[in-house]
């Protein structure tokens, strides 16, 4: 049967398997507000109903507590830096920088190399790097470097 022979209304949910029918097959105007957006508007609560008809779905609107998307972290990037190898006693300071856009969320350093060596800072540097400085115990008896790692991201 093609879709011209059927008339308006005579195929009901029952007759659609589950997932059967995708978005472009949809007349997304002819669909009424999703269970949770037309209990809040019946309740009188007409923001919550506002921000759940828009969604996707009522849930993704009630998951994130009414606040935008945009609002929550996204685009998570790792930014890493690293000193040469070598024997020098002193490295640093070296900052792992996040892209344009982009704030710094956590990040660290660490030691790659020789035993006796410490970090004497690792930590945030403004809003958008780490930064990192480390100094032997004595004079290194192997080649090491600092790696500078930055956990980066967008929102917020």
């Amino acid at each position: 049967v093609v879709a011209s022979k059927l008339a308006p209304g005579a195929v009901t949910a029952r007759a659609v398997g589950a997932d059967a029918l995708t978005g472009a097959q949809i007349d997304e105007t002819t669909l009424t507000a999703v269970r949770r957006a037309a209990a809040a508007t019946r309740s009188g609560t007409a923001a919550r109903a506002d921000r759940a008809t828009s969604a996707a779905r009522a849930d993704d609107a009630v998951a994130l507590g009414g606040v935008a998307a945009s609002r929550y972290l996204n685009g998570l990037t790792l930014v890493r830096a690293q000193t040469a190898t070598s024997t020098l006693a002193v490295k640093g300071p070296v900052s792992a920088t996040c892209p344009a856009g982009a704030t710094i969320v956590a990040g660290g350093a660490s030691i790659d190399g020789a035993a006796r060596v410490a970090l004497t800072t690792s930590a945030p540097d403004g809003d958008d790097s780490w930064l990192a400085e480390a100094a032997a115990i004595g004079t290194p008896s192997a080649p090491w470097r600092i790696v500078v790692t930055a956990v980066c991201a967008r929102g917020g």
